[in-house]
């Protein structure tokens, strides 16, 4: 069996989700922020570049994360968010 690699993470740790999402996607903000509000974060999401083509908007969040599995339900919940279509 493999090893986790999130064992070897020291927590808390200051983590920064990079969101990109469809350009049209209308509540990206409003949802992003409804799951800081669920974890309990302490940030805000910012609104990053454009992509080339427009078809694409990135959003930053960086934050502290306390556990592990607070650093997986945070990236599970924005990756299920509609309109995102990866979370780096």
């Amino acid at each position: 069996m493999q090893e986790d690699p999130g064992q070897h993470l020291e927590f808390p740790l200051e983590c920064q989700y990079r969101i990109i999402c469809k350009a049209d996607a209308t509540n990206i903000e409003s949802d992003i922020s409804q799951i800081i509000e669920k974890h309990q974060l302490d940030t805000k999401v910012t609104k990053g570049s454009l992509s080339k083509n427009g078809n694409f908007q990135t959003w930053v969040l960086s934050c502290t994360i306390q556990t592990l599995e607070s650093l997986r339900a945070v990236g599970a919940d924005i990756s299920a968010t509609e309109g995102v279509k990866m979370v780096l």
